[in-house]
């Protein structure tokens, strides 16, 4: 439902609802035989202001019910199984802003703040740590972007850096592990003329090697310590045409 109560304001409330259907566990060792289905609903209310000539700022607020949340579990033999982890909500706050620094150069973010816990458990005090797992309390993203003539050309040139929040990865203790917050750097510069492009691209700028959401191999991750780093500093160019 979209409300515009001025030329430059929008507001909208949005519903939603969905869910995943439950199965069986082939493998004998699974602690539940049979997991149910999940249901997820969710709302959302938000609006959008425009500030000016490429300029607008936007803000939502939102809130979901997560029941019979479905989730893994790694198993003796390496393999994996599903059960049901319980019940869980999420409420928090997004934000974006697109804004024009003078005629050629924009500056862009976002940001939110959330809180995704499980409210109820079917593993009793099992669970130690109820937050949901890969779902930071914190993300943010900043990019400043420029339109520039150099010759004939026409380019643009781009930095930004985004951060990731702390978060564990699983409710299974044997998979679970605490990931800090860490906080990438990107930059770009481009040049068009004629159909044809040449860009330069460089990623994780800063080389950092900080943990992220995922282990290697399931068959030895109780013997072994496993980690998965960020893609390590690339730098990239390419050349494309356009027909």
């Amino acid at each position: 439902m979209t409300w515009k109560p001025s030329a430059n304001v929008t507001a909208f409330l949005h519903a939603a609802s969905g869910y995943r259907p439950g199965g069986i566990n082939v493998q004998r060792d699974a602690s539940q035989p049979t997991y149910e289905a999940d249901e997820l609903a969710s709302v959302e209310l938000g609006s959008r202001i425009e500030l000016g000539e490429d300029s607008s700022a936007e803000a939502t607020v939102f809130a979901s019910r997560w029941q019979h949340v479905q989730t893994d579990e790694l198993l003796t033999n390496g393999l994996v199984a599903t059960r049901n982890a319980g019940n869980a909500h999420n409420s928090g706050l997004e934000g974006r802003i697109h804004l024009a620094v003078g005629k050629a150069t924009m500056l862009t973010g976002g940001l939110i703040l959330q809180s995704a816990r499980l409210a109820s458990s079917n593993q009793g005090s099992e669970i130690e740590d109820r937050r949901l797992p890969a779902v930071p309390q914190l993300a943010a993203r900043v990019e400043l972007g420029h339109r520039f003539h150099w010759d004939s050309w026409d380019g643009e040139a781009s930095i930004g850096g985004r951060y990731i929040g702390a978060t564990h990865l699983s409710f299974d203790p044997v998979l679970d592990r605490r990931t800090p917050g860490h906080a990438l750097m990107d930059a770009h510069v481009s040049l068009s003329r004629d159909g044809w492009t040449a860009e330069l691209l460089g990623e994780n700028l800063t080389n950092s090697t900080a943990d992220t959401f995922g282990f290697g191999n399931p068959y030895r991750v109780r013997l072994v310590p496993q980690r998965t780093p960020a893609r390590p500093r690339s730098i990239g160019i390419s050349l494309s045409r356009s027909f």
